[in-house]
């Protein structure tokens, strides 16, 4: 006969614990969310007590790195469908400073060199692979992915700045930069003279852009002709 579970003291289930291993828990973990991300949590959503999970973790700092991983192998290259190496590229590009925008925890954990060489490594290796694909040289392919995530990457890290800038209730430092050149126009008249950049999203575009025509030009290749390949892509 199967074993009922009884009522507890506080109305609870008693019986067999949830049975959780270190994947259960990373799932748990980003579903709760790196800036949220505690072992109270975790236990809470898992249904088990914050001492069961220490026996599949040391603390929160495992679990930081843990959910971290997760998240990280959860993004996922541009589909090759074919295009132009220029547009893949640049669609690399977009997703991936799109991608630590949208999660700055995990931006913070990729500095803090909690994601593993492994994971990261993987990433590259899909993306060198699609550009050799193209007809790049692999020590060439793995230049043009480095070069177009730095550049993502930075693109980052001022957006997450100006919006933890606007979170304060404080003026983005984009903005902030522009009007002290503004209020010192004797000192500063070239920065003075420049208008505001407009949307963010295009503008980072362009600095995105600008890499992949760059990297047209280091392949011998025609600027223009991969402008306009890249003009005739855009959404």
């Amino acid at each position: 006969m199967a074993k009922v579970a009884s009522q507890g003291a506080s109305g609870g289930r008693t019986g067999r614990p949830a049975r959780i291993d270190r994947d259960r828990i990373a799932d748990a973990a980003v579903q709760v969310g790196l800036a949220d991300l505690t072992l109270r949590a975790v236990a809470a959503r898992l249904g088990v007590t914050v001492a069961a999970l220490y026996h599949h973790v040391d603390g929160r700092d495992d679990l930081v790195r843990l959910a971290a991983e997760r998240s990280a192998g959860r993004l996922t290259l541009p589909a090759d469908r074919g295009q132009h190496w220029a547009v893949w590229l640049l669609e690399w590009g977009v997703y991936n400073r799109a991608s630590m925008v949208a999660d700055p925890a995990l931006f913070e954990q990729f500095l803090d060199g909690a994601i593993s060489p492994a994971v990261i490594a993987r990433g590259a290796e899909g993306a060198i692979a699609v550009l050799v694909r193209r007809g790049f040289e692999p020590s060439e392919a793995q230049e043009a992915f480095e070069r177009i995530s730095a550049v993502a990457l930075g693109l980052a890290v001022a957006s997450i700045r100006d919006r933890r800038s606007a979170a304060r209730g404080e003026q983005r430092p984009t903005e902030a930069i522009r009007d002290a050149a503004r209020d010192d126009p004797g000192g500063m008249p070239v920065l003075a003279s420049l208008g505001d950049p407009g949307d963010e999203e295009e503008h980072h575009l362009a600095h995105l852009r600008a890499v992949v025509l760059g990297l047209a030009v280091l392949r011998g290749e025609d600027p223009g002709e991969t402008a306009a390949v890249l003009h005739r892509s855009a959404p």
